[in-house]
């Protein structure tokens, strides 16, 4: 059976990952789709051939990858798609408001409902895709992303800490319903990787990009390691190895 892990820009710590580990469990492949930054737009559509991408550069690195042009009921797939929320607390709004329990001094207090709807909008086309996958027979699992490190440029920006970890909180309990209420299995953050804060540990934070620059909030190779044994474990939980 083919088994393929792909996904937004969190893939490259799970291609680490996989380098390290990858003799200890069945062979798949690991490949990115695009970035998250199409997420909270209309990406992916149900064609008589399976799931085609709205987003040339999905539809080009899939076939690159697989050599198809759909996604369809072949294989098991691995998708690390949604749950970056970033884009949320990253709006500099979020330095004078916060989620009521959290705000501080003189933010304005927003609703637990009025974050979720945020939290809503912001992920329905990633669920849309979730169910189109459901719809045409994809055998799939999810792979949601590590949370920000402490030193997130949000907060660097002046949002506080508090504020950006109670939007990230809320967001992934939110996210994780949704998945649950439509079936679909998850593999969440390795608990050893985040602090008592639920910041991103330093040790499992990726440090510097390709280039040499700062990388923002992605995660390392030894992240992608400990998920990695979670995505084998869910393989050889299916019997699909």
């Amino acid at each position: 059976m083919n088994i393929r892990i792909c996904g937004n820009s969190h893939v490259v710590a799970l291609q680490h990952g996989y380098a390290q580990v990858k003799d200890s469990g069945p062979k798949l492949s690991v490949f990115p789709l695009g970035g998250a930054n199409f997420d909270n737009t209309d990406f992916s559509y149900i064609t008589p051939e399976g799931i085609r991408f709205n987003v040339d550069l999905f539809n080009e690195l899939l076939e690159r990858f697989t050599g198809l042009t759909h996604i369809a009921a072949e294989g098991l797939w691995g998708f690390s798609v949604g749950s970056f929320f970033s884009r949320i607390y990253a709006n500099a709004y979020w330095i004078s408001a916060a989620p009521s329990a959290a705000a501080q001094g003189k933010q304005r207090p927003i609703t637990l409902a009025q974050v979720e709807a945020i939290v809503a909008e912001d992920q329905k086309y990633v669920l849309q895709f979730y169910r189109q996958l459901q719809e045409v027979g994809t055998d799939f699992f999810v792979i949601i992303g590590p949370p920000p490190p402490a030193n997130y440029s949000a907060i660097q920006n002046g949002t506080p800490r508090e504020t950006v970890i109670a939007l990230e909180q809320i967001a992934r309990r939110w996210f994780r319903a949704q998945l649950e209420e439509m079936g679909v299995s998850y593999l969440d953050v390795p608990p050893e990787t985040v602090d008592g804060d639920g910041f991103l540990r330093p040790a499992y934070k990726l440090q510097n990009k390709p280039d040499g620059t700062p990388d923002p909030h992605h995660a390392n190779g030894d992240y992608g390691a400990l998920v990695m044994a979670q995505i084998f474990a869910e393989i050889e939980k299916r019997g699909a190895a």
